[in-house]
């Protein structure tokens, strides 16, 4: 009984201080989502990964490396796609028809004719 603490484990398996004691909040199998795991899961199935009966086929690469990282990597590439088409869908509905309109994303640029905030106009700075 040398060395029990209250929780029924020795001290070294808990460390011996309340920082590191069990918590009251279980371990549920949805603290992970599950789209990840599905889609590498689905990946391996694709590429034939971990079907076969070779002990050694998940260490041969590089079908199991890129089974497991190929749904990770279209993902990137699928967000980079997208904020560069809605990125350019911005600036395109920013952008003036006609060079000579204003810029219709709050920003206007002066007009030769209207007079700076200085008083004098931009033809006379020329």
């Amino acid at each position: 009984m040398r060395g029990r603490s209250c929780c029924g484990t020795t001290r070294s398996t808990c460390g011996g201080s309340p920082a590191s004691a069990p918590t009251a909040t279980p371990r549920t199998p949805w603290s992970k989502p599950a789209l990840p795991f599905w889609l590498m899961a689905l990946s391996m199935k694709l590429l034939g990964v971990g079907l076969g009966a070779a002990p050694d086929e998940m260490v041969r690469a590089p079908w199991p490396e890129l089974a497991i990282r190929l749904p990770s990597m279209l993902t990137g590439l699928g967000c980079a796609v997208f904020l560069g088409w809605a990125c350019a869908r911005l600036l395109a509905a920013a952008r003036p028809a006609d060079p000579g309109q204003p810029v219709r994303a709050g920003f206007t640029p002066p007009s030769p004719s209207s007079p700076c905030r200085s008083g004098r106009s931009s033809a006379a700075r020329r």
